[in-house]
This record gives C-alpha cells, structure tokens and sequence, in this order.
C-alpha cells in the first residue's frame, strides 16, 4: 500500500539531520502539514542503505533537497526541492562553500550546516566521486523517466535565487509541458529550510492533486 501520509526527507551534500528538522516540522505539524510522519535520512544515509531506502520509498512520499534526488529512482509521490543539473564540476566546487555558508546565520535549525555537514560527507563517501555524479545529474530528466511513468504525483519546485543556476534555465518549462506540477520560490538554494512553510504551502496544494491510494 502506498501510503503518502509517511515521508521520507533526504536531505542534500553536507547536509546533516538537524538541518532537515525544521521542514520536517512544518510539514507534519505546521500550518500547511500534508503528512503525518517525517522520517529524515543523509543524503549518505540514503545511499549506503539505498535497496532498502527505495523499497520503502516507493511506498512513500519522498521530498528531497539538492543533491538529495540521486537517492531516489522511484516513489509513490515525489517532490524535489532544488534538485541538481549538469553543472560545471568548478562551478559546483566554488559555490558549495558559499551556499553552506549562507545556512549559517539564517536559521536556529541550519546552524551548523556548514562544518557539521561538510564534516560528516567528508567522513562518509569520497568527495570526488559524489560530485561527479551530482554535477552529471539532471532531477528534470529523471522525474520524466520515472519507473511508474506517471507524474502525477511528483512535482518540481526551485528557487528564484539558486545560486548554483538549478532549475533556471528552462527546466521549469520542461517540466510545465511534460506534466509536472513546478514553481519557482522566493530565495536562493537553502530556501526551503530557512523558510519552509513558504515551500510547504506550495507542496500542500500540489499534493492536494495526489489521489488518495487504495
């Protein structure tokens, strides 16, 4: 049974679960929950454990941040927040440093986002390797592939802001025409979990379009 009332969270590169925290309350407890639980994996997390993370998760609605999106090949209902395109590995390298530095005075829950988070990724997986793979990526192409071929429970949200370009440079409009629900929000990359009621809201009346499942 799917069961999209259950979420899973995956966060993205560097970033760890206290930084997730925030928007998992808000989609669960918040004025414009949509779910009852909210369960919060690394994007590390989500890898090393990945046959079983996708069993579950396509029982599941899944929301990932950024780089969060290459954990997920499949899900009952799946929503990507700023997820990655082909960018360049300089571009990708440069900008990292300046995004988690921005969550660091932002918000009492992405405080220590930049020095935990690097830390912990940097512990877990070679570095080389996963961007390499984040900056190949394109979260446009693969909600369009997806495995159900059916979009209707999947949407594309980014930010107006982002800084490394995600989502800004037609993919909107891709998304628009091949079925996705998409939007762009205020901000820049970390948008949602400095402000997540801002991207809960919008979630909320894309997954009012979900049917209920049997």
């Amino acid at each position: 049974m799917i069961e999209y009332t259950k979420a899973f969270i995956v966060g993205g590169w560097s970033e760890i679960p206290s930084d997730l925290a925030a928007f998992a309350h808000e989609i669960t407890e918040g004025d414009y929950s949509f779910v009852s639980e909210a369960e919060v994996y690394t994007l590390s997390e989500a890898l090393a454990g990945i046959r079983h993370f996708q069993a579950e998760a396509r029982r599941r609605t899944v929301i990932t941040h950024s780089a969060g999106a290459l954990a997920v090949a499949d899900a009952g209902s799946l929503i990507t927040l700023n997820g990655p395109e082909p960018t360049s590995l300089k571009k990708l390298f440069t900008t990292a440093p300046i995004v988690a530095w921005h969550g660091l005075s932002r918000h009492e829950f992405t405080a220590r986002s930049g020095v935990k988070g690097w830390a912990s990724e940097l512990g877990q997986r070679p570095v080389i390797q996963l961007i390499s793979r984040i900056s190949k990526f394109s979260t446009i192409e693969m909600l369009r592939g997806r495995e159900s071929g059916d979009c209707g429970g999947c949407a594309y949200i980014v930010s107006a802001r982002d800084e490394f370009g995600y989502g800004l440079h037609g993919e909107v409009e891709l998304a628009r025409t091949s079925g996705i629900p998409a939007a762009v929000l205020p901000g820049g990359h970390n948008q949602a979990l400095v402000t997540p009621e801002i991207y809960a809201k919008q979630i909320a009346k894309f997954m009012s379009r979900v049917p209920e499942a049997a």
